[in-house]
């Protein structure tokens, strides 16, 4: 059972940005403001579906309304489909919906305010034609019926910030959808297109392309603030969570020249205790059955009625942009960190341990030059690319308890890590509707070979295993084009 309530400090837009009044507003589940203004505090809470009031919770307390929430219908949950205006990750260029030629669906951040959601991860529950499990460390999506296994963390798809940056943990692929993905104020809409896309995006879009469109400086907010408190009632414990965000946003003019700038901080602490397993998810995935059937049983009497103890996740998400407007060139400048330590007590390694810890990061910074000239009615845009990609542990090392399948039990601490970059040109001609698009990239991984220690009796560190060497890179280059042609404006009269 969880309960939660939000309270958002909202900055008005001025000419000039500047800052003239804040307005505090509180939402109930649904994201309908219960109340807003400049003088008053409004407290509400949200628990088992009913909003109930709760006493000297915000600051001074002057009002207090209930009001019942409001249970979605389904046709409500497929509105997240076709909101936008356009689409941009069909074909790498805007597009109006009806006109995009691939599977695809859209979630625009009103969706995202509407339904609550946290994290990239929650929106991409509610997403047709889409799964997904959540272990409460990493998100794990397939896709049509096809998934990537049980510690995939959604490398099956292409995770990309404005079809640009790949953004994913990159010595194992997995991709950190939950709140260290990205302060969710900076998000304009997450586009997911179904079906197999490596043609276009290159390597690792196997089974589709997950795109996160933020916004523009100055479609912010100049000052955004949200606290959201939350509760979680586990088997006789009560848990307190607290998430945080706050983003700014403005555009300077020196002359003609346009600077944006903004940037997000989130931030957010959970605590866990009192869940325990699922007694039909309990078992192996072992290819012998008889096999399968001893272990599953045997995980059975030793997890079942079993709660989990000491379980803590804690994330941290920063994201910035800025760059130079002339005219029609831009040169635009993007960086971002994305980490977090969590509690792994039910995944594949140690359950209910809670010595598992999984602490994992990322960062980058990438820069994009672009320009727009228009000849008739024609318009070419070419642009260059450029990224760096940091991942490793969060800190030194990231520990975990495995009683493995083989018998091999102990304490293990495991080094891994990657210094990637990424580079692209890339050219299109559009008239109209019709778009002819082509471009060259590369990436180069350098990743660090995995090392396994297992800790022995006195807290020494062994390895388990020597690697022959300590890098590997892995490099992939692209040669790709698109033709996007509409013959007809009318296919009637």
């Amino acid at each position: 059972m969880k309960a939660f309530f939000v309270i958002c400090f909202k900055s008005s837009k001025t000419q000039g940005n500047k800052l003239e009044k804040i307005k505090i507003y509180i939402e109930k589940n649904g994201g309908e403001k219960i109340m807003s203004g400049n003088n008053k505090k409004i407290s509400s809470f949200l628990i088992s579906g009913k909003l109930t009031k709760i006493a000297g919770l915000l600051f001074i307390l002057s009002t207090v309304f209930i009001k019942n929430t409001h249970v979605y219908a389904q046709e409500e949950i497929e509105e997240l489909s076709f909101e936008e205006e356009f689409v941009e990750s069909v074909v790498k260029a805007k597009q109006r919906p009806e006109e995009a030629p691939s599977s695809y669906v859209l979630i625009p951040y009103s969706k995202m305010e509407l339904f609550n959601f946290f994290s990239v991860g929650d929106a991409l529950f509610y997403t047709p034609g889409m799964w997904g499990i959540y272990d409460f460390t990493i998100y794990n999506f397939g896709v049509r019926g096809i998934h990537g296994g049980p510690r995939a963390g959604s490398r099956i798809f292409k995770v990309m910030v404005n079809s640009e940056d790949y953004v994913v943990f990159r010595p194992s692929g997995e991709a950190l959808l939950g709140r260290e993905f990205m302060p969710t104020s900076m998000i304009k809409s997450i586009e997911v297109v179904k079906g197999p896309a490596s043609a276009l995006y290159g390597a690792n879009a196997f089974m589709g392309v997950i795109n996160i469109r933020t916004k523009e400086p100055d479609e912010m907010d100049p000052l955004y603030v949200r606290v959201s408190p939350g509760l979680l009632l586990g088997e006789g414990k009560t848990n307190f969570g607290l998430q945080g965000e706050v983003s700014s946003a403005g555009v300077f003019e020196v002359s003609n020249i346009e600077i944006p700038l903004a940037i997000g901080i989130q931030v957010s602490d959970e605590k866990r205790d009192g869940l325990m397993f699922s007694p039909n998810s309990i078992g192996f995935s072992e290819s012998n059955i008889v096999t399968n059937i001893s272990k599953r049983n045997e995980m059975r009497k030793n997890y079942f009625g079993k709660t989990n103890q000491n379980d803590t996740r804690r994330t941290l998400s920063i994201f910035s942009t800025t760059g130079v407007r002339i005219k029609a060139t831009e040169l635009k400048l993007s960086g971002f960190f994305q980490g977090f330590s969590s509690s792994s007590q039910f995944g594949e390694f140690g359950q209910l341990s809670p010595r598992n810890i999984i602490s994992l990061m990322n960062a980058g910074a990438s820069a994009k030059l672009s320009t727009n000239i228009k000849i008739n009615k024609w318009e070419i845009t070419p642009s260059i690319y450029g990224g760096v990609f940091f991942s490793s542990p969060m800190t030194d090392k990231f520990l975990f308890f495995n009683p493995d399948r083989r018998g091999n039990e102990g304490e293990f601490i495991v080094e891994l890590g990657s210094l990637s970059t990424d580079g692209r040109l890339e050219v299109s001609v559009r008239r109209g509707k019709n778009l002819f698009l082509a471009g060259f990239d590369i990436m180069n991984d350098n990743q660090s070979i995995r090392k396994t220690y297992k800790i022995g009796k006195e807290g020494e560190a062994q390895p388990s295993k020597v690697p022959e060497r300590d890098e590997v890179v892995f490099r992939n280059i692209g040669v790709y084009s698109q033709v996007y042609i509409f013959p007809f404006d009318k296919l009637y009269e």
